[in-house]
C-alpha cells in the first residue's frame, strides 16, 4: 500500500514569526495548471476522451482542474466544500488507513523527505515512510485498477490528481540534510541507520532566506512565487486554463516525459525522475546560519541562495509543470480509457 503527504508555509517578518497552515504544494494555481494541461491533452484523442467522462463521472462533474486542489482543501476540513467534493472530503475524513484515522495523518500523504543527493527512490531509506508521496500515489493507481479497496475510486482519483503534482515540485521529493561541520554547516547524505546528527530540513521548510524586505521559506518559494513567475513570464493573465494551453502549445515538458512499464511503477518512476531535479534546487544554496526557531523537530536555518536562483527555479518549475500535465493524461488515460 502507499501513502503521502506534506507541506508547510513559514512567513516571517522582521518582528515576529507567524506559523500557517502546511504549504499547498504548487499552490492553486499550479495544481490547477497541471490538472487543466492534463484535461485539455486527454481531450485530443478517443482514449483519453473516454477516460476523462469516466474521470470526471467519479469526480461528479469537476473538472481536473478543480479535482486537483481538493487534497489540500481538506487540509482545513470540508465546511468550504460543497457537492461530490464535500461528500468525499467527509467520508476521507471519516476514514481509516492502515490502521490510523486519516484525519490525523493525510496531511503526511503530499511528501518524501529522500536525501537530494541519491538518484532513486527507496522505500525504507531515510526520509521515506510507509505513507509518503510516492506510496500514497501507487495506492491510489491500485485502487483506481481495482486491486485494492482501501479508499473509494472518487477519493484515490482526488488525491491522485494532487499527488503526481506534487512529485513534480522538487522540494516535495528531495529534501536537505545538514549537518554542523566545525563552525559552518553543510548538506549531507546520510546514513540510512544512523544519521551522525545529520538534521533533516523538510523539504526546504526548514529554510528561510531574505527576498527584499520578507524572509521566505525555500519550500513556499517553490510552491507559489516560482509558479507566478512562469505565469507572468509568459502569458497576460494569471488564468491556469490559458497557462495550460500556452505549455502544451509550446510542447513545455514532453522531452523525457513519457513512462514505460506498468503503471503501478509509475509512482517510483517519477519520484526517480525528481530527485535529479532536486538536487538542482539546492545547488549552489549556502546554509549561513541557526534561526534559533524550530518546526517539526528540526532547526530552522537562514540560507543564502545563488545568483541566478530564480531564474533557475522559474526555468524548472515551467518543465515540471508541462511534465506533470503529460504524465497525469497518460496515467489517467491509460487507467480509465476502457
Amino acid at each position: 500500500m502507499s501513502k503521502n503527504g506534506r507541506a508547510a508555509f513559514l512567513v516571517w517578518s522582521f518582528a515576529s514569526v507567524l506559523l500557517i497552515r502546511p504549504a499547498l504544494a504548487y499552490g492553486p494555481v499550479g495544481h490547477q495548471t497541471v490538472g487543466a494541461i492534463a484535461e485539455q491533452r486527454m481531450s485530443q484523442t478517443t482514449g483519453g476522451r473516454a477516460a476523462l467522462k469516466r474521470a470526471r463521472a467519479l469526480l461528479g462533474g469537476d473538472s481536473l482542474a478543480r479535482a486537483s486542489i481538493w487534497a489540500d482543501q481538506i487540509k482545513s476540513g470540508t465546511g468550504r466544500l460543497a457537492g461530490a467534493a464535500r461528500r468525499d472530503g467527509q467520508q476521507f475524513l471519516e476514514g481509516q488507513f492502515k490502521g490510523s484515522a486519516i484525519a490525523e495523518i493525510h496531511h503526511d500523504f503530499h511528501f518524501t523527505d529522500l536525501p537530494f543527493q541519491r538518484q532513486k527512490y527507496t522505500a525504507g531509506a531515510i526520509g521515506t515512510t510507509a505513507i509518503d508521496v510516492v506510496q500514497m500515489t501507487a495506492e491510489c493507481i491500485s485502487v483506481l485498477q481495482g486491486k485494492s479497496t482501501s479508499l473509494s475510486p472518487p477519493i484515490a482519483l482526488r488525491l491522485l490528481i494532487h499527488y503526481v503534482g506534487d512529485m513534480h515540485q522538487p522540494l516535495h521529493v528531495g529534501s536537505g540534510w545538514i549537518r554542523r561541520s566545525g563552525g559552518s554547516f553543510e548538506f549531507v547524505d546520510p546514513d540510512d541507520a544512523d544519521p551522525q546528527g545529520a538534521q533533516n530540513d523538510i523539504g526546504g521548510n526548514n529554510l528561510v532566506f531574505a527576498d527584499g524586505s520578507r524572509i521566505v521559506k525555500l519550500h513556499s518559494f517553490w510552491d507559489t512565487p516560482a509558479v507566478t513567475a512562469v505565469m507572468a513570464h509568459r502569458i497576460s493573465s494569471g488564468d491556469p486554463t490559458a497557462f495550460a494551453s500556452d505549455l502544451i502549445r509550446r510542447k513545455v515538458g514532453l522531452s523525457g516525459a513519457a513512462l514505460s512499464g506498468d503503471v503501478s511503477t509509475w509512482a517510483q518512476k517519477i519520484a526517480d525522475d525528481a530527485l535529479p531535479i532536486s538536487k538542482q534546487a539546492y545547488d549552489g544554496i549556502s546554509v549561513v546560519s541557526l534561526t534559533g526557531k524550530r518546526f517539526k523537530g528540526s532547526p530552522i536555518w537562514n540560507v543564502e541562495l545563488p545568483d541566478g536562483y530564480k531564474d533557475r527555479a522559474r526555468d524548472l518549475t515551467e518543465t515540471q509543470l508541462g511534465k506533470a500535465g503529460f504524465r497525469l493524461a497518460e496515467l489517467l488515460t491509460r487507467i480509465l480509457k476502457a
